[in-house]
């Protein structure tokens, strides 16, 4: 493009930047990077939340936060990069403050929040956060609890070697979500 003498502009760059974040190519993301301020672009918050995402995946969690803190009027959609980001860190008790930071903002938190809250109380062995975040789910967020959602439970249950209450939440609350996938048609 630019050797045709064109400028790409913030919507190419996100893709540029999606590929890159599913490649790990950071090399290619930094100079992405580099060309959004010399273009003025970096203020986009599409843009911005598409070099978290990338910083994330390529391990770089403080450009991935320095690029958050940067972010002017975040939206779900930004802070669901961090978070997810650093799901992948195993910091999970630095994860949880930036979701009460998210919430005292006044960010609704989505399914995608949550799937990554949980995989990061998995990870880090907190049991009794993980369980308390599901509660509260659609308890206190209207967020309804999906497979995904329940398996991390699982997961979570599992590997702190509490099989039998991995059991008996996979009873309980996995064969109503399986019952409705099914009605629904979703499941097959």
């Amino acid at each position: 493009m630019q050797e045709l003498g064109v400028q790409p502009n913030a919507s190419i760059l996100v893709s540029v930047l999606t590929a890159c974040a599913h490649l790990g190519a950071l090399a290619q993301g930094l100079w992405i990077h580099s060309y959004a301020k010399r273009y003025n672009l970096e203020s986009n918050p599409i843009l911005a939340t598409a070099l978290v995402d990338m910083y994330s995946k390529c391990g770089c969690i403080d450009l991935a936060l320095l690029v958050f803190q940067d972010i002017p009027n975040k939206d779900a959609g930004a802070w669901n990069a961090v978070i997810s980001g650093l799901s992948l860190s195993g910091d999970a008790r630095k994860l949880l403050t930036l979701f009460s930071k998210m919430v005292s903002d006044g960010i609704q938190p989505t399914e995608t929040t949550f799937i990554a809250l949980l995989t990061a109380c998995t990870h880090s062995r907190l049991v009794d956060e993980g369980l308390n975040l599901f509660r509260e789910m659609d308890s206190l967020y209207g967020v309804k609890p999906k497979l995904e959602h329940c398996a991390c439970v699982v997961d979570l249950l599992a590997r702190a070697g509490m099989l039998k209450e991995a059991e008996k939440f996979i009873e309980e609350e996995m064969g109503g979500i399986e019952q409705g996938m099914l009605i629904s048609g979703e499941l097959y």
